[in-house]
């Protein structure tokens, strides 16, 4: 700012002096201005927070986790892993197993693919690594041999 026009808002400014003004809000950065910022953040925020769920189960294919089952779709299980919701196909389900919603169960993550809706996790029952995870983790390991 030039001092001619910081001696008209103050007249006994020094050269080098801070001066604290309120700028002006126009008209048009009312409500639909203050909408569309908050629509840009919920979008970023929903980005990031997708990305960060496929980076955590990403890294964490064929390993067992604790699931909770939600529901049934079709022949289709959507199973509850906490930060996100994992789906177990019919193919990758036990014949005869019968998933009550609520039921705690340990499933094997088969994949994790981003897709335009976010992550999805694809998880199984019937893999057959989860009984070599299951043993591994339940067995006491071998005293070695002599």
């Amino acid at each position: 700012m030039m001092i001619s026009e910081a001696v008209s808002v103050k007249p006994d400014v020094a050269l080098g002096e801070t001066l604290r003004l309120e700028l002006p809000v126009p008209g048009e950065f009312g409500r639909m201005a203050a909408q569309t910022a908050k629509q840009v953040i919920t979008q970023k925020l929903r980005e990031a927070e997708r990305d960060n769920i496929f980076g955590e189960f990403k890294g964490r294919e064929g390993e067992i986790v604790n699931a909770t089952v939600q529901r049934r779709e079709g022949r289709m299980v959507l199973v509850d892993l906490g930060r996100t919701t994992a789906i177990m196909p019919s193919e990758e389900q036990i014949p005869n197993e019968n998933y009550q919603p609520g039921a705690r169960i340990k499933v094997y993550i088969v994949a994790v693919n981003m897709t335009s809706r976010g992550p999805a996790v694809v998880v199984s029952r019937a893999h057959p690594d989860i009984i070599r995870k299951l043993f591994s983790t339940r067995s006491p390991s071998a005293p070695p041999a002599p």
